[in-house]
């Protein structure tokens, strides 16, 4: 038998008229060649990517029995959002999602059902991006306050609650 080494990525949107972001030229033109063997220079991103496995680094607040590689989701992040964008991961999981958003400057809703993950794993690798990003002078080119970027998160959490 084989094993599944696939990810389904499922694109949805809430009505028909719906706007969605896709940036084609950075999926086009960004150095995903140099990391994806099947990722041809200067063309069209295919479905298919090669992605490696997620990395024991990645895993050093714990492991979860289903985290992604970031490799994955700052494909998708930057694929299908902009700069300041909030991004609701309904299954956050081990935060993977969380911590991509915050380094790529979006603003970041997870929720999980496991508390245990959610405290234990994510809120700790977002806290250590967060940490990075106060010694860093920019995120994709704009400049960045981290306490500014986590009370604007923690405001829209509050709201989304209300």
């Amino acid at each position: 038998m084989f094993t599944a080494s696939h990810e389904s990525i499922v694109w949805a949107r809430t009505h028909k008229k719906s706007k969605h972001t896709f940036n084609y030229q950075a999926m086009k033109n960004g150095d995903w060649h140099e990391k994806d063997m099947i990722k041809k220079d200067a063309k069209q991103m295919r479905s298919v990517w090669s992605i490696p496995l997620t990395k024991k680094s990645e895993k050093r607040h714990g492991k979860h029995p289903t985290q992604k590689p970031e490799a994955l989701l700052e494909r998708i992040v930057l694929a299908s959002t902009n700069p300041g964008d909030t991004i609701l991961d309904p299954f956050c999981g081990s935060g993977t999602t969380g911590v991509v958003a915050v380094r790529r400057g979006r603003k970041f809703i997870g929720i999980d059902m496991d508390a245990h993950f959610l405290h234990d794993i994510a809120a700790r690798r977002i806290d250590d991006e967060l940490d990075i990003l106060k010694t860093a002078d920019t995120v994709d080119g704009a400049p960045t306050d981290a306490d500014k970027f986590m009370a604007d998160i923690k405001l829209e959490v509050s709201l989304a609650r209300s």
